[in-house]
């Protein structure tokens, strides 16, 4: 009854407006039969089933209705409603191809249909044929910040890791304002900044993750300026968490080194939402991030007879290449481009790719090289125990503990050096440094191999470096006395803090789960069970069980060692 009463319904609405434009037609006579047909799909709309967007508070979005007629003779009418197609109402007046919705004052979601209308004018008989399709629009305020980019002539498609494209920033958010800015800096040919993919396997995935680079320091969510940032999809997690609950273990409990603070925000890019992302600060030398001299600039300045502006770091007198620092990343051979610049560990046989400063001479090179072979040696070497001058010599070993906790807690794969894990070199203390932590996307249970779904075992710890630093007693000592000092702050941080962001992130969270219709249904690497987590609670509420048992396994488990 509900189906026919709907239909009888659009009848009414398509034949009140055919009748207006036949009235108004200079082709229409009062001998023309009107015949109309049952939304017969002529290819009539280029548009999306569902189109799905987001808006601000205090803004407004307007809504495209692309239809064009199916043959050269044929002309189309649009007419717009507020609501479902079941019982929308009326917009008067709103019968163009586009709609400017009211601005938003609340969180809520609104929906729209447009009526679009096909005449066709038949020249054997002279009669008119009409056929319909009803488009429907949603547009979501969920109360976060949305970020509005676009790549000018580049399609969303066409958007590769290997280069920038230039285009536009907008982020509008409630509390920071607005932040715009153009990309267009291109040198020699070569975009220097812009939006370009990000990820390994992640890439591969619907739902993509991008890096973004500003030719001049932005501070965006008041956090410190910097010109390297990057917005995470989580298209596997399906908790949209993993990666920001790392970060507030990273900023908050463990927190005596620098950490990447992650916000949830709407994208939209190039016109089409695209989901709930995590907004990332990257794991880059500067101000307020990882705050080090960088060794390229020692090596510019001293070459340009500039040592006054060099700062004599490790206060050895002398001003060197040892005055400067750099960031590290552990990555499999598999994963390392021609463009890298990376060392490899003659014992641990790991790849050290540089990241920060990541084009560098051949000099910098060598030096990096060295103080990596020269921390093996020492760490595998028969005296690695010596307090003095043994491993903890080259190793800063407080960051160590601090990033293995992190990491083995969450049980995180990728963090057996395999990939993702960074560290960097400290001119002020002469040593390299665990960390930042990074990527958790398929940590926390949220993985079906290598037994890392599994809340009993160690992982982390058969990791090169970190299996032989756990023969040095003092270091299981010192992670022991660590772990008890804070194993009930993480607790309680388990246990509040998880469901707290994600009551944050529910109405956006919903909204993204519309875009990707991806829970119950299994996407690498799901843990067992996925089919049973239909909703975007049961997902959070897993997150939260495993964290719980993981916590009381590893707390017996390192107070045994």
């Amino acid at each position: 009854m509900k189906k026919n009463h709907f239909f009888f319904v659009k009848a009414i609405i398509l034949f009140s407006l055919v009748c207006l434009m036949v009235t108004s037609c200079q082709h229409s006579s009062d001998d023309e039969e009107e015949v109309i047909l049952e939304n017969a799909g002529l290819p009539l709309i280029n548009s999306q089933s569902y189109e799905l967007n987001v808006a601000s508070k205090g803004e407004a979005v307007q809504l495209v209705c692309r239809a064009q007629p199916s043959q050269k003779d044929s002309f189309v009418s649009y007419q717009w409603y507020e609501g479902e197609p079941e019982n929308g109402t009326l917009l008067e007046n709103e019968v163009y191809s586009t709609y400017t919705t009211p601005t938003f004052t609340a969180t809520g979601i609104k929906n729209y249909y447009c009526l679009v209308t096909e005449h066709l004018f038949d020249n054997g008989d002279g009669g008119k044929k009409t056929d319909y399709s009803i488009i429907p629009f949603s547009v979501a305020c969920t109360g976060l910040p949305v970020l509005y980019i676009s790549t000018g002539d580049v399609a969303t498609s066409s958007i590769t890791k290997d280069s920038y494209c230039t285009g536009n920033f907008r982020l509008v958010t409630e509390d920071y304002g607005i932040t715009e800015y153009r990309f267009k800096k291109i040198k020699n040919g070569v975009v220097k900044e812009g939006i370009k993919g990000r990820g390994n396997s992640s890439w591969g995935m619907p739902k993509k993750g991008y890096n973004i680079k500003f030719d001049k320091k932005q501070s965006i969510f008041g956090l410190p300026e910097s010109k390297k940032w990057c917005i995470i999809a989580n298209y596997s997690d399906k908790t949209l968490l993993r990666n920001k609950f790392a970060s507030v273990l990273g900023t908050e409990i463990f927190n005596e080194e620098w950490n990447p603070t992650y916000v949830s925000v709407e994208v939209v890019l190039n016109g089409e939402y695209i989901g709930n992302y995590t907004l990332s600060e990257k794991n880059s030398i500067g101000s307020g991030r990882i705050d080090i001299q960088d060794i390229s600039d020692v090596e510019e300045k001293l070459a340009a007879n500039k040592a006054g502006k060099v700062v004599d770091s490790n206060n050895d007198g002398v001003k060197d290449l040892s005055d400067g620092g750099f960031v590290l990343e552990i990555d499999p051979a598999g994963r390392i481009t021609a463009e890298d610049i990376y060392v490899e560990g003659s014992i641990s046989g790991k790849n050290f790719v540089l990241k920060d400063p990541d084009e560098v001479s051949q000099e910098i090179k060598n030096h990096v090289d060295n103080i990596i072979q020269t921390t093996e040696n020492a760490l595998y070497g028969d005296g690695f125990t010596d307090v003095d001058n043994g491993w903890r010599e080259y190793i800063d070993e407080s960051s160590v503990i601090d990033w293995y906790i992190i990491n083995e807690f969450t049980k995180n794969n990728d963090a057996i050096f395999f990939s993702s894990v960074y560290l960097y070199y400290n001119p002020e203390t002469s040593k390299l440094h665990m960390g930042p932590n990074w990527d958790f996307d398929i940590s926390c249970g949220n993985i079906d191999y290598n037994n890392c779904d599994k809340t009993e075992g160690f992982w982390i710890k058969n990791a090169a470096w970190i299996s032989r630093m756990f023969q040095d007693p003092l270091f299981v000592t010192n992670l022991k006395a660590r772990w008890n000092e804070k194993k009930s702050d993480l607790y309680t941080t388990v246990n509040t803090k998880i469901q707290l962001l994600a009551d944050e992130n529910k109405a956006s969270a919903d909204y993204n789960f519309k875009k990707w219709q991806i829970l119950g249904i299994y996407v690498w690497p799901n843990a067992a069970g996925y089919e049973n987590r239909t909703t975007y609670q049961s997902e959070v509420q897993y997150l939260i069980d495993w964290c719980n048992e993981r916590f009381s396994w590893l707390d017996s488990a390192i107070n045994a060692l």
